[in-house]
This record gives C-alpha cells, sequence and structure tokens, in this order.
C-alpha cells in the first residue's frame, strides 16, 4: 500500500498567514520552524511529514511525500498527484494524510486553544474514519490532546479541498496551536515534533496493516 503524506501550505515566507506571533520571549534557539521572528506552519508541515515518511520507510512501509518542494503548491496540483497514484495502484491501496498546525487567531496574539485534531470528508469513507479515529488516540498517548473538543467518534467533519476531492482514504490533522505558547514548545522542538510524528507513524502502520490486503 502506498502511503502519501501532504504537507500543508509552503515553507518560510511562501505562505501569507501562516505563522505564529514573534517568539523571542519564548527561548526557542534556531529551530528551523522559525523564520524571521515567527513560527511557520508550512515549516514544520515539511519538517514532521518527510520524518514520518522516513521512519515508514525505516520499517518496511512504502511512504512518499506528495509536496517536496518549499513553495506553495496548489491544492489541485496535490489532488491530482495523490489521484494519479489512485489511478496507478488503485484507490484501495492509497492513504493520504495532510500535515498542518493549528491557530485560533491571525498570529497577532497568544490564544489558549491547545490540542491536536483529525478532520474527515463529511462524504469521508469508513477507512477515512477508522483511520481518523485512530490518528487521535495514538495523538492522545503522545499528550496531544490539549483542551480542544473532540467528538466521541475521535474526528472532526470539515468539507476540506484535498480530502473531498481526493479517491483515496484520506485525513487531514491539525497537530497543537502554533498561537499557543505552550503548543508552540512542542511544535517548535525535536523533542516535541517526535510525539507528533510517532502518532501519525503509530496510526498509519496500524491503517495498512489492518487493510494492506483490501
Amino acid at each position: 500500500m502506498k502511503i502519501l503524506l501532504d504537507a500543508g501550505h509552503g515553507a518560510d515566507s511562501y505562505t501569507n498567514g501562516k505563522y505564529s506571533p514573534m517568539v523571542g520571549e519564548l527561548n526557542l534557539g534556531d529551530d528551523p520552524t522559525i523564520y524571521k521572528g515567527r513560527f511557520r506552519e508550512g515549516n514544520f508541515n515539511r519538517i514532521a511529514a518527510q520524518e514520518i515518511v522516513t521512519q515508514l520507510l525505516a520499517e518496511g512501509y512504502d511512504a512518499q511525500l506528495v509536496t517536496p518542494e518549499e513553495e506553495d503548491i496548489s491544492l489541485g496540483e496535490r489532488v491530482r498527484r495523490v489521484n494519479k497514484w489512485c489511478d496507478k495502484l488503485g484507490a484501495a491501496n492509497v492513504v493520504l494524510v495532510s500535515i498542518h498546525a493549528d491557530a485560533a487567531g491571525h498570529g497577532n496574539e497568544w490564544r489558549n486553544a491547545r490540542g491536536m485534531t483529525s478532520r474527515v470528508s463529511p462524504n469521508g469513507s469508513k477507512k477515512s474514519r477508522w483511520l481518523g479515529k485512530v490518528l487521535w488516540q495514538e495523538s492522545c498517548k503522545q499528550g496531544l490532546k490539549g483542551n480542544r473538543w473532540v467528538p466521541e467518534c475521535g474526528y472532526i467533519e470539515q468539507s476540506l479541498y484535498i480530502t473531498n476531492n481526493t479517491r483515496c482514504p484520506a485525513v487531514l490533522t491539525e497537530n497543537c496551536f502554533y498561537d499557543n505558547q505552550a503548543d508552540l514548545r512542542i511544535l517548535a522542538s525535536v523533542e516535541g515534533r517526535e510525539r507528533v510524528i510517532r502518532a501519525h507513524v503509530a496510526a498509519l502502520k496500524k491503517y495498512v496493516d489492518t487493510f494492506g490486503n483490501a
């Protein structure tokens, strides 16, 4: 089974608005998620997605990035790349996770919201919903639950272009809030990011081990 990881948005300043308030007082050092004094979501997404792929490959799973570029790739192109694999292998033999981090505001002030959520299309398949729930469960094991309300099913239904239009099972994850200082310390540290990565690797391994012979 082909596991596809989509790194949302562009790195550094390629995507406007996807950044935290200024982080100078937090003493985060020279973490690669920081660019011009702010955490950049696209940087985190790329680091996390690449490491998830690396770890899955090391364990013998077939994983690949959808968006290896630094610049922001359009949603239409992302969907086209995923569906090309669906055409080649069959949609049942492909699974997609799109990696993101969340924000409660617009990068102007620190907020209180914390935690990870997984998002599934309202028309998402049973496999998409299964994976969304397992991603949530594995994230909770890593201490990423936060204070956000999450439905009992373990995922939020949300109409998002990439999960709506890719033909394979697909989930989008919002991994903590970069405009919350406590969550940002998770996102902007090697140790914290490893918790996010472990949750995704564990969930995707379970998915392939469960549905890989579909």
